[in-house]
């Protein structure tokens, strides 16, 4: 049968043996089983076979090859290029009732990037926006309004209706309209219009934008010392990148129901309380990850909780047949769901 052995390099919890995993065994439930592997080392050097991939790209139409007139990342779905700029000098920011509390970080975010540019605009709201529309930013959610906006040829880029998260923005000389399909939308949107501004304005441009993948995550861990890097790096890199998941491994997070687990560089509850609000403004949700079973030498550092180890000498997983692995591990898993809040 076939036979496949994990990666075996030299572990970090064990300095004196080689640990080799094994996969794809066949097991029969209530029957032992056992395998003999074979090392045979030598000095020559082998030929490496390459190996070929069947694996097809996400994008068969290059979308990453494509000169795009500016750098977008990521790359629209759909997108119609026009050689002049939208000068948003004198404008005003227009918004109607399909606008709610959930979108006024965005609204906020639209006036601090103008800011940035000398431009400084004042929101109104308008139960008419089109009628507003020439000199103007509309933004909205009332996708009825693009049907109206678009002419016959433009209108093509709506044949298909928006998904969740997307957007279609249409920037012309004299106005600059954008409508989401919800908040993450909305707030796409505007990260978008961030990576067209430039001195001479905003490119005019129609863009039609919607995820390729309803989770778009990147893996944190938490630490006394990353918090200001990581309030950064959400808001001015994750943020543009439209990335909507952080998992935030808590090996170092603080626990008030296991007090003896802090040390010096522990994340307080309150740091992370900080680190979810900066998420949530940028409509990130934000996942803890509690390492249970294996992975658990943060249950075990300065010989805490030893009773509870598999094995004591090396402390690196839980004992499963103890009664107090689950009352420890349940009182962290309480803790997490509470403090970010049930995600």
């Amino acid at each position: 049968g076939r036979r496949v052995l994990m990666d075996a390099r030299l572990p970090v919890w064990s300095k004196d043996e080689l640990w080799v995993g094994y996969m794809e065994a066949p097991l029969a439930f209530g029957k032992e089983v056992s395998f003999r592997v074979f090392f045979k080392f030598t000095s020559a050097l082998v030929e490496e076979k390459i190996i070929k991939s069947n694996v097809n790209p996400i994008y068969q139409d290059k979308l990453f090859q494509i000169n795009w007139p500016f750098p977008l990342f990521p790359p629209p779905k759909q997108a119609v290029w026009g050689n002049d700029f939208f000068h948003p000098h004198h404008t005003n920011i227009i918004v109607d009732s399909s606008l709610s509390n959930k979108d006024e970080h965005t609204i906020i975010l639209l006036m601090k990037l103008l800011k940035e540019q000398g431009i400084n605009l004042q929101v109104s709201s308008s139960n008419e926006p089109l009628k507003r529309l020439t000199g103007n930013i509309v933004l909205t959610k009332n996708e009825n309004l693009l049907s109206a906006l678009l002419s016959s040829g433009e209108g093509d880029i709506l044949k298909e209706p928006l998904k969740p998260e997307g957007y279609v923005l249409v920037v012309k000389p004299n106005f600059l309209f954008l409508c989401g399909k919800d908040e993450r939308g909305l707030f796409y949107g505007v990260q978008t219009i961030r990576w067209l501004m430039r001195k001479e304005g905003i490119r005019c441009c129609i863009i039609k934008d919607y995820p390729a993948f309803p989770f778009r995550g990147i893996h944190f861990f938490a630490d006394k010392f990353s918090l200001p890097f990581y309030l950064q790096l959400i808001e001015k890199v994750l943020a543009p990148l439209k990335v909507n998941s952080i998992v935030l491994e808590c090996e170092y997070a603080e626990w008030k129901s296991q007090p003896n687990l802090k040390n010096d560089w522990t994340m307080t509850q309150e740091e992370i309380k900080t680190l979810l609000e900066k998420a949530k403004e940028n409509f990130i949700d934000v996942y803890p990850l509690v390492q249970s079973f294996g992975h658990a030498e943060w249950a075990f550092q300065r010989k805490n909780n030893l009773d509870i180890a598999e094995d004591p000498q090396r402390p690196y997983a839980f004992c499963p047949s103890n009664p107090r692995t689950y009352s420890f591990l349940f009182s962290i898993y309480d803790e997490a769901i509470n403090l970010f809040g049930k995600p």
